[in-house]
Order: C-alpha cells, then sequence, then structure tokens
C-alpha cells in the first residue's frame, strides 16, 4: 500500500493519507522478508478501546507480525481511560472486568484478523493464582488470607502483598506446592486460550523482595525462576500444548543462573528488559560489560549504563542458546521527556541494528498505544527498521516527514531537532538535577517562547492535524520545561504554578487530540519523575 502512494503516519483513520486514483494505477508488486521474526507492539498507557483497535491495526502497516497485552486481563489500560483517573476535568466513570474481558476478546478478533503473533498475559501470575488480585498496580488495603499468605515470599518476618500491589509481590518458590499453583494456572491458561501463541511467565513487577525463607535463601532468584519454567514445560509437554513461554531477564533474573538449567530449550524465548537502561547511548555503539556483580539477597542495585546492562544478557546466552527478543521502552517512560522525538527514533533504529550482534531475534516495544505527539515517526521507524535493519534512516526519515507535514516540512523538521537537542534526557529519566540540566531546560523553554512556525495550512486533513499538534506541543512544552527546570533548581512556588497551567492545559487537549496524547501517562510520569 505504501509503494502504491498510500502514507500511514499514525494509527487511526486521521493519520492516514490514501490517494484518489483509478485502481489500475495503483498496481505494483513487491516480495519483502522481514528480518526479524519478533516485531511486535505491547500494550501499555490509558485507552479507549478504539486507540487499542487502531494500534492493532496499525502495525503490520508499520511492518509490525505481533501484538502484546501483558495481563491475564489488560483491565488497568483501560480503567484508566475510562475512569478518567485524575482528571478533574471529568467526571469518573465506573469501568468493569466484564467490559476489560469483553474488550479483550475483541482485541484478540482483531490481532488474529490480522493474521498477527499474539503474545499474552507476563503480569499477574505470582498473585492471581492465589486469588490475590493482579488487575493493576494500584494499591488494596485487603490483605492476604492466611492460606494465601504461606506462599508468598518471607520478607523481613513476615509474608505479605508487597505495599497492597499483588503484581509487585513476590512467592516462597522453594516449596513445590506454591509452584505447583502456578503450573497449574498457566496450564490451565493454555487449554482456554488457543488462540495465545506465545505466553509470559513473570515474576514480581518489583525488585529486592524474593524470599528469605530458609529454603529459599540457597537459590538465587534466576534459580529458583528456571525451576519454575522446567516444571511448567513438562506440564505443558504432557498435556500435549506447543504453545511457547517467554521468560525475562528483569532486575534481579539479570544475574545469571548458577545451579539450574533449562531442560527443553526449545519451548522457551529469553526476553531481554533493561528497564533500568539510560536512552542517550545506543547498544550499537557500545560494547557489553560483564561486571560479575553478585546476587545480594534484597540489597540489589541495577546499572543504567547500557554496556553493563548489556554485559547480563551476554553471560545468559552461555546459558540459554535458544530464541530471543529484546523488551524495551523507548515509547513508554522516556517518550515523555523527549519532545522532539528525533533523539529517541535514532536511538530505537540504531538498537534495532544492533540485536543481530547481542543474538536477539528482534524487539517488543512495551509502549503507549497514543504515541503520536507531536508525530509518530519513532513508532514508525521501529516497524520499518526492524523489517529491514539497513534501511537508509536519513532518507526514511526525510520521505515520511514530508508526507507528515507536506511542502514546510523543513521548518517543522528543524523544530523538533532543535528540541531534542536541548533536553537533558538521562537527568530527567532518572531525575538527577544539575545547573547544567537546569539551564538547557531553561534554554528549551526560551526556545519554544520565541519560535515562530510556519503559517501554513496544508489541504490534507491529515497534515493539517500534524502541524495542529506541533503547534499545541510548542506552547504545551514551553511549560513542561519550566517545570521542570523549577524542580531542578527547587522553585516550589513557581513550580506549583507552573503545574497548574500544564497539567490543565494536558487534560483539555488530550480531548482535542485524544488518539495521539496520553495526558494521563504524561502527567503521571512527569509528576513521578519530579517529585510530586
Amino acid at each position: 500500500l505504501r509503494k502504491a502512494g498510500c502514507a500511514f503516519l499514525r494509527p487511526g483513520p486521521l493519520g492516514e493519507i490514501i490517494p484518489e486514483a483509478d485502481l489500475s494505477a495503483l498496481c505494483c508488486s513487491l516480495s519483502v522478508t522481514a528480518h526479524y521474526r519478533h516485531r511486535c507492539i505491547c500494550l501499555e498507557g490509558s485507552n479507549a478501546l478504539e486507540n487499542v483497535v487502531d494500534m492493532i491495526d496499525y502495525a503490520p502497516k508499520a511492518g509490525y507480525s505481533a501484538y502484546y497485552t501483558q495481563f491475564l486481563m489488560p483491565f488497568t489500560f483501560f480503567e484508566r481511560w475510562y475512569t478518567h483517573m485524575d482528571n478533574p476535568l471529568r467526571p469518573g466513570g465506573e469501568f468493569t472486568e466484564q467490559a476489560a474481558e469483553e474488550y479483550l476478546n475483541i482485541c484478540v478478533r482483531e490481532i488474529k484478523k490480522r493474521g498477527l503473533i499474539y503474545h499474552a498475559v507476563g503480569h499477574g501470575w505470582t498473585c492471581e493464582p492465589l486469588g490475590i488480585d493482579g488487575k493493576h498496580w494500584e494499591p488494596s488495603p485487603k490483605e492476604a488470607t492466611p492460606e494465601q499468605a504461606r506462599h508468598l515470599a518471607l520478607l523481613n518476618g513476615t509474608r505479605h502483598i508487597r505495599g497492597g500491589i499483588g503484581l509487585n509481590t513476590n512467592l516462597c518458590y522453594s516449596q513445590e506446592e506454591t509452584r505447583k499453583i502456578v503450573v497449574d494456572a498457566i496450564c490451565d491458561y493454555a487449554r482456554k486460550n488457543p488462540d495465545t501463541d506465545i505466553i509470559h511467565v513473570w515474576l514480581a513487577d518489583e525488585n529486592n523482595n524474593f524470599c528469605e525463607c530458609e529454603n529459599c535463601k540457597d537459590l538465587i532468584p534466576a534459580d529458583a525462576y528456571i525451576m519454575l519454567l522446567n516444571e511448567i514445560d513438562a506440564a505443558l509437554t504432557r498435556m500435549g500444548s506447543t504453545v511457547r513461554i517467554a521468560f525475562l531477564l528483569y532486575y534481579e533474573l539479570l544475574i545469571p543462573p548458577e545451579k539450574q538449567r533449562f531442560i527443553n530449550q526449545s519451548r522457551f524465548i529469553l526476553m531481554y528488559a533493561p528497564i533500568t537502561r539510560n536512552f542517550s547511548t545506543s547498544y550499537k555503539y557500545v560494547t557489553p560489560f560483564y561486571s560479575g556483580q553478585k546476587y545480594v539477597r534484597n540489597k540489589m542495585y541495577f546499572a543504567t549504563d547500557v554496556a553493563e546492562n548489556l554485559g547480563f544478557l551476554t553471560e545468559w546466552r552461555k546459558h540459554f542458546a535458544g530464541d530471543g527478543f529484546d523488551f524495551d521502552y523507548h515509547l513508554c517512560g522516556v517518550y515523555n521527556f523527549e519532545p522532539g522525538g528525533m533523539l529517541v527514533s535514532r536511538v530505537l533504529y540504531d538498537d534495532i541494528g544492533a540485536l543481530d550482534k547481542l543474538q536477539l531475534g528482534g524487539m517488543i516495544n512495551c509502549q503507549l498505544q497514543r504515541v503520536s505527539m507531536p508525530h509518530g515517526f519513532p513508532l514508525f521507524i521501529g516497524g520499518q527498521a526492524l523489517v529491514d535493519p539497513t534501511l537508509d534512516y536519513d532518507k526514511a526519515r526525510e520521505d515520511y516527514f514530508r508526507q507528515y507535514y507536506g511542502d514546510e516540512y523543513k521548518a517543522a523538521v528543524t523544530f523538533l531537532d532543535t528540541m531534542s537537542s536541548l533536553i537533558p534526557l538521562d537527568n530527567m529519566r532518572n531525575f538527577n538535577p544539575t545547573q547544567e540540566a537546569a539551564d538547557r531546560l531553561a534554554a528549551l523553554r526560551d526556545f519554544l517562547n520565541t519560535a515562530k512556525l510556519p503559517d501554513y495550512v496544508p489541504e490534507h486533513i491529515a497534515q493539517r492535524r500534524s502541524w495542529d499538534m506541533l503547534r499545541f506541543w510548542q506552547k504545551f512544552w514551553a511549560l513542561a520545561a519550566e517545570y521542570m527546570r523549577c524542580a531542578m533548581t527547587g522553585e516550589a512556588e513557581q513550580r506549583k504554578q507552573v503545574f497548574k497551567k500544564m497539567e490543565r492545559a494536558a487534560w483539555e487537549y488530550e480531548i482535542v487530540f485524544q488518539s495521539e496524547f496520553d495526558g494521563y501517562f504524561f502527567l503521571h510520569m512527569i509528576r513521578r519523575r519530579c517529585g510530586d
């Protein structure tokens, strides 16, 4: 379709340019074999059902081959939108588990309709099989029953739900009975959900919370994990299931195993999830360095350095030689701190180009679905590079923005490049306040307050919307840059006043640009990083 003149600039019908021409003029022949098998989009953020369906529809148009829903039921990603969580301008509605189940079924049908590989679950196996809620990251006052508690990790002498959040709670993995509960739940899921191609089996979504009982102390997390995974494989084999299992290297699980080994590697897919990495450096430009860091129970630190992070992956490859992919975060947290979208696009492209040398067969991007503010180039180039990592980045960028903005696209690209060049990205991702970072934010604010975009109105509605978004983004990020600067310098009163303006603008314009801008997630991330 792109070869025939169509342009898919961002998800949804308002992001498409479809030429009006005689069908005979649109004939072309094209044969492409994708370089990487794993080309997947993962559900995150705050979404209406239409946002998710639009993303599923967009995925193959950009080159993606798979979609991942991340939970047994992705309740939280819909709940945030339909209850208008934290939004003072819109009354909160109710969202039910029944609605979430209906929406999930619709999404799976849309995934399968397009022939996409369906990844499912991940979060929830350490709580849902015990009857502990695992729908979201919101704390619950409900405590574990004595029967549930005996299966939970022992921490500081007690077995409890970590911070009231089931997803963040590990189990007592040395107990055979506990492992069997999880194994049975996974087998039951596989039996009832034959459309699932890859089941993710993850442990708790938190660190420094592994069981401290006498039996568990003899198992580092990776050994306990492999013991569980081998039992899952054996049970699935007995029931005749060929479903693949994705296991993750994440926080403590980055430390390679010492005692346990995979019995049937062909069942499993390694998922490298470097949650603490920085994004100012690409995998392409570093040599993995294994620090030899040893596991110290519940007293771990986690590297932000890309080379050190990759060192764990290369060491793990001595223990697992099977299929694998990168599970990364270019379009999740860090995306909210990169206003021009140009730096994150280039790092994503370069990271994909390095996957072969890392023995990884592709990538899942853990990402927002409303991820096209002010443009969708990172999403697009990610899919295209996974199909062909040798494609010419500069040409792809030029072609994309020419279609995205029309005749005056060069002015928009220069504007976006300047925004990206001024943001102190690593300082914001890990909130490291320095005078240099504050000065760069001040320079970004001043640039946005004085820059003049062309007074240009293109003919096509998709391009007009692109310019409308960019003009909003200029005003919005002038506020965001000042807010972040105040957070860096400790100007509490100014910070408070600017935040009010920024927050109101986010909620007001989220409705205008609903399919492109996730106002909830932006405010959530910026508050979290800046301490509000």
